[in-house]
């Protein structure tokens, strides 16, 4: 009973525990009737419109109802990190950098950001493209808006002003119907954007397009120079400034008030947002204010002179530290997709990107984040005694759950992490011939 109680408690704290299914013939119909009517008072769209790219949208549970966290909003900083910013993926980012060379020039020629920060955006989002999401975008924000428990009449609200938002971007011919594809919360594109967002910075007549490659449209869908344009036209409007470091690693004072140190429970998460920026607000100081109150920079302070406002963050809700001075960069990472974890491993990869070295942070019992190598290679091992395991690098329900176990086996406390001491456990108790390859 103990054992079952804890494997329910690691399935809840890993977001994969959810609440019973409603029936699959649940009817939205009467809710797309009321979108319908007022998608032309609304947002101006007309019957005929919104019936020609709405045709077919129906009742999806996995849409409709409260999904999983994503793993940016439940991972430890750390082992998120480990494995979104990977020796593969800084490789991969590299020969990104190369081959879009000269439309990552103009588009750092239009708006001021440099090529590394926002090929880190498409590495992180999509892994250069190859995970776009493969819901329909309208189908998908039909149900968040129509669905039965999907969250609060706020939240369906909105997902009703993103779902006429995308009839919009069909309508503009930015997207091919059969080729409108996304997540579950509707965000589509090699940078995934939602469409209200997509419309905000496409650029309209007379602006500036997100025509990254200068062919006349936009097509974040297919054109990575149009969808890197876009990511840097916005990551721009929310603040990003060259030359200015995203971050600096900083040490804090014995007497410190630690309440003054920003944390995810209070900083971030898409539904606080608007208590987040409050927060980022009152806690922004000039880096020599900083100084003053005993906060020592490990970073180089280059291209961040005394007046520099930063926020004091702390890159872990449970224990003490590591702790970062983030600036209006970190920010802007941070308002792409509301996640302390997500804004951090964009400035690592970013930086990675540029060559240089990662900022140094020292995590509570020396944790290290494993790349996805290996996860691969815990994932191998671990397939010994739990055959159902994949060798795929990503840590899924079935992994952790594989995980918890071993560590329970091993009189460890279970907790479903991805660390290197039990890789390094595997490693010591599996013998030679059954090795997974390094």
């Amino acid at each position: 009973m103990a054992r079952h109680t804890m494997r329910i408690a690691l399935l809840l704290l890993m977001g994969v525990a959810s609440l019973p299914s409603c029936a699959a013939d649940t009817d939205i119909a009467p809710c797309l009737r009321q979108l319908r009517a007022s998608a032309q008072s609304q947002a101006g769209i007309a019957p005929a419109v919104f019936d020609k790219f709405m045709a077919g949208v129906a009742y999806d549970p996995k849409l409709a109802e409260p999904g999983m966290p994503q793993p940016e909003f439940i991972n430890p900083t750390w082992e998120y990190a480990g494995f979104l910013v990977d020796e593969q993926r800084v490789t991969e980012g590299r020969e990104m950098l190369e081959r879009w060379r000269p439309q990552l020039r103009y588009i750092q020629a239009q708006t001021g950001v440099e090529p590394e920060t926002v090929v880190a955006f498409f590495g992180i989002e999509t892994d250069f493209g190859r995970h776009q999401g493969g819901y329909r975008v309208v189908e998908a924000l039909a149900n968040r808006a129509c669905g039965p428990i999907s969250a609060t009449a706020a939240a369906k609200a909105r997902a009703r002003q993103q779902l006429y938002a995308a009839i919009e971007v069909l309508r503009l011919g930015d997207a091919a119907p059969e080729e409108f594809l996304g997540s579950f919360a509707g965000a589509f594109g090699l940078t995934q954007f939602i469409p209200a967002t997509y419309l905000e910075h496409r650029g309209r007549p007379g602006e500036l397009l997100a025509d990254g490659d200068q062919d006349g449209k936009v097509d974040s869908i297919h054109s990575v120079p149009d969808a890197l344009m876009l990511t840097a036209k916005k990551v721009r409007a929310d603040g990003w400034l060259p030359g200015l470091p995203w971050a600096l690693a900083v040490t804090l004072p014995p007497p410190f008030d630690r309440s003054l140190a920003l944390r995810e429970k209070a900083f971030g998460g898409t539904l606080y947002s608007g208590v987040a920026k409050k927060l980022l607000d009152a806690n922004r100081r000039p880096l020599a204010e900083w100084q003053r109150l005993g906060v020592v920079s490990t970073s180089p302070l280059d291209g961040a002179p005394a007046d520099t406002p930063f926020v004091l963050l702390s890159l872990n809700d449970d224990a003490e530290g590591p702790y970062l001075l983030a600036s209006s960069n970190f920010e802007a990472h941070y308002k792409y997709n509301f996640s302390l974890n997500y804004a951090y491993s964009i400035g690592l990869l970013a930086d990675a990107l540029k060559g240089r070295p990662a900022i140094a942070v020292a995590w509570s019992d020396n944790q290290r984040g494993l790349t996805r190598r290996e996860i691969q290679e815990l994932q191998c091992l671990l397939s010994v005694s739990h055959p159902e395991l994949k060798a795929d690098g990503r840590p899924g329900t079935k992994t952790r759950l594989a995980i918890s176990d071993e560590e329970t086996r091993l009189g460890w406390k279970p907790t479903g992490r991805t660390t290197d001491a039990l890789l390094q456990q595997l490693r010591r108790e599996t013998p030679p011939e059954q090795a997974c390859i390094r």
